[in-house]
């Protein structure tokens, strides 16, 4: 007969105090498995670091074109692999703690138990791992059961104190270990990075380029003005463009819109050989097929097609402009001043069969004439409007306007010029009577072309023209630019330059009026967009000429790939929960009692006869010959614990110095 289809019958010894042989906590590292888990769970954690650090000290890792072409074609795939990888891993760390909590667990249960302590942590002892939610529920038992045994209770209830301290220790360590594989996953995964390579192009060289503008206005260039040869210079309707090589002046107009508007904040775009200007062209001239010819050379054939970009240093045009409100019309003893001269005309009529309607308009004509200094003069003739038969303006108004060549507010100069402009009513008396001091410049800017928009990053350098007057002809033809914008811009119903300064208002606040400050904050970034636009007209003639003098430009080619980029957040996310793992983990190992194991409780199942045998002796000279005739009594086999709940009742749970003995009859 078995032994266990015996009666069952339960007798209490006492013996002498248990001598439980304890080490020092530190020798828990020479414990296989648990050095092993704390060796794991630093290794991981060191390499997690370790990246980390590398990282941050390198800046950006790229990963190698084949993966990074395969990360960007197959974004899911990518996304499933990085997962898994990082759920195994997350796995790992959990088990890892989970395994040295049970053999702390385990040890700590070597010591007299009750039978109330062994229920609430018997899962866990049988190998169970803390994971997921059933993980929490044994986890959340096995507290309660550490905390009962602490304080020698059976049971700990929500009213208690400890209840609700062990509550928070369970739901840290849920918190803790939960979202490691979030972490993990964004800390693996491969994010947008851009692989540069560096290459050189050759553009237009602003300061010897005056020559070749010059030969393109057939050798003419206005004369500095002297007093032995007064300059005199003019602007009318058969003139216009004439010799100057400027067809129409709309698109600089628009990239004076443009300038202005961009400065608050607007975007605002300007097409021209197939790229979009972002606010102002900056007076550089860069387009996809200029950028792909130069900087290919420079790119390796495995990233060949792939998505680029490009950051140039290159040279431009620009200028500063200064505004001021200052009366000229009229004015005495005073330089520029301005005469303005009108007449009125009228309209003609029109004559039908047995009818003749009579005109019910005028023509209005304007003479402006600007003495800029004793030896310069500027005539604006031809400037249109239209007037009912009492005189008064049938369109929104008229926009006269001037440049003086060759001077600045205080003297005359090589540098720059004025410009003179004053609105009238109904709708530009806005534009109150102002110079403005423009010096145009040769600048050196940074530039970001993403193979459809230019975006002028900043201006890194920025020179006047020659003051010996070897670049006048900048100064000739930027002026009269300007001053062909004013003129033919007017006509018999407005002007469009005017229309266009106002919508800087109605982009600043919504008014159609300006004040003085923003008056002169529109006009400044109006001339200036105005004349970097004329800039990148001028480089893109110039450098289809085979004797335009040529200078050397750098850029860098940004090639979009795939790779890891140093961003604390996203290294803190999972550093300082893996740091808090791997202490933990140590935490439980050295928590563990450095014993020399034996079976829990000494509990044992002696057959009838043998109740009588001596028990005085210590623990480890037990009597082994009831053991030998019969099976062991195994509390972490629960097979062994239900068939001894249903064949027993422990009225008393056994002290430290008894020993239960369950005897077969």
């Amino acid at each position: 007969m078995s032994a266990w289809q015996n009666p069952l019958s339960l007798s209490r010894l006492h013996r002498g105090a248990l001598m439980i042989k304890r080490h020092c906590a530190v020798q828990n590292l020479f414990n296989t498995k648990l050095a092993c888990c704390v060796f794991l769970q630093a290794a991981v954690f060191t390499v997690a670091l370790w990246f980390a650090i590398h990282v941050h000290a390198r800046g950006q890792i790229n990963l190698p074109s084949s993966a990074a072409r395969a990360a960007i074609d197959n974004p899911r795939v990518t996304s499933y692999i990085i997962t898994l990888i990082a759920t195994v891993i997350s796995f790992l760390n959990t088990l890892l703690l989970g395994l040295v909590l049970q053999v702390a667990l385990t040890a700590r249960m070597n010591r007299p138990l009750s039978l109330q302590t062994l229920r609430g942590s018997f899962s866990l002892i049988t190998g169970q791992t803390l994971l997921g939610v059933r993980g929490l529920k044994i986890s959340w038992v096995w507290i309660k059961s550490l905390a009962c045994m602490r304080d020698g209770r059976k049971n700990i209830a929500p009213s208690d104190r400890q209840y609700w301290t062990w509550l928070k220790y369970t739901l840290m360590y849920s918190i803790l270990c939960g979202p490691l594989t979030s972490s993990w996953t964004s800390f693996l995964t491969p994010t947008p990075v851009e692989v540069q390579f560096y290459f050189t192009g050759t553009e237009v060289d602003y300061s010897a380029a005056a020559a070749q503008l010059q030969a393109r206005w057939n050798g003419y260039v206005a004369p500095y003005p002297s007093q032995s040869s007064p300059l005199v210079t003019y602007m009318n309707a058969t003139r216009g463009m004439q010799g100057y090589g400027l067809v129409d002046v709309t698109l600089y107009t628009q990239a004076g819109n443009a300038a202005a508007v961009a400065e608050l904040g607007s975007p605002y775009y300007i097409p021209f050989q197939g790229a979009l200007y972002n606010g102002s062209t900056g007076g550089v001239f860069t387009n996809y097929w200029m950028m792909k010819h130069d900087a290919n050379p420079s790119i390796p054939s495995d990233y060949t097609g792939w998505t680029q970009s490009y950051t140039t240093v290159q040279q431009g045009l620009s200028a500063d402009v200064q505004c001021r409100q200052q009366p000229f019309i009229n004015a005495t003893d005073i330089y520029p001043s301005v005469g303005l001269y009108g007449s009125i005309s009228s309209g003609t009529s029109i004559t039908a069969p047995n009818l003749v309607v009579a005109a019910d308009y005028g023509i209005q004509r304007w003479l402006m004439i600007t003495d800029c200094s004793s030896d310069s003069t500027a005539y604006t003739s031809d400037i249109l409007a239209l007037v009912n038969l009492n005189d008064s303006p049938l369109g929104d108004g008229v926009l006269i306007g001037s440049v003086c060549k060759y001077q600045d507010f205080e003297k005359a100069t090589n540098q720059s010029f004025l410009v003179l402009m004053q609105g009238f009513a109904p709708s530009y008396s806005f534009i109150t009577p102002t110079i403005c001091q423009v010096l145009p410049r040769i600048t050196s800017v940074n530039v970001g072309f993403d193979g459809t928009t230019v975006n002028i990053i900043n201006t890194t350098n920025s020179e006047a023209l020659d003051p010996e007057g070897q670049q006048a002809a900048y100064i000739d033809q930027i002026s009269d630019l300007i001053w062909l914008m004013m003129f033919d811009t007017q006509s018999l119903s407005g002007n469009s330059m005017a229309a266009g300064i106002q919508l800087v208002g109605y982009a600043f606040d919504g008014s159609p009026t300006l004040d003085s400050d923003l008056l002169n904050f529109a006009l400044e970034n109006y001339l200036r967009g105005a004349i970097e636009f004329l800039g990148t007209d001028w480089r893109m003639y110039l450098q289809q000429l085979s004797n335009t003098t040529m200078t050397q430009y750098t850029g860098i080619v940004n090639v979009q790939s795939m790779g890891y980029e140093y961003k604390r957040s996203t290294s803190l996310l999972l550093i300082v929960p893996l740091a808090v793992v791997v202490i933990l983990t140590c935490a439980a190992a050295l928590y563990t009692p450095a014993v020399k194991p034996k079976k829990p409780g000494h509990v044992s199942l002696v057959e009838a006869g043998r109740t009588q045998e001596k028990m005085d002796g210590p623990v480890d000279h037990a009597p082994r010959s009831s053991i030998a005739d019969s099976e062991d009594f195994d509390p972490t086999n629960i097979i062994h614990l239900m068939m001894l709940a249903s064949r027993t009742h422990l009225e008393n749970e056994a002290g430290e110095n008894e020993l239960l003995q369950f005897n077969l009859h």
